[in-house]
């Protein structure tokens, strides 16, 4: 992590920087399960490595039908 972000900044930079690495894999949309699974929508983001590999961790976004939030979590 070090290596991609500026680790002499402000913890607030800092965390700005790894916010800006984060990049959108995967969208998913479940109209037709919101009431099985509990959301609509599933938004996959990661951080490309300095290798050009993803980082196995994911941010979730989960929102529900109208795009309102439902929640986030941290998967691998």
């Amino acid at each position: 992590l070090a290596q991609m972000i500026d680790i002499k900044q402000s913890r607030e930079n800092q965390k700005l920087q790894l916010l800006n690495k984060m990049e959108l894999l995967r969208v998913g949309l479940y109209p037709n399960q919101k009431n099985e699974i509990g959301y609509y929508g599933v938004f996959d983001y990661s951080i490309k490595m300095a290798d050009g590999e993803y980082c196995n961790q994911l941010l979730v976004v989960k929102t529900k039908e109208r795009g309102e939030l439902d929640h986030v979590t941290w998967e691998s």
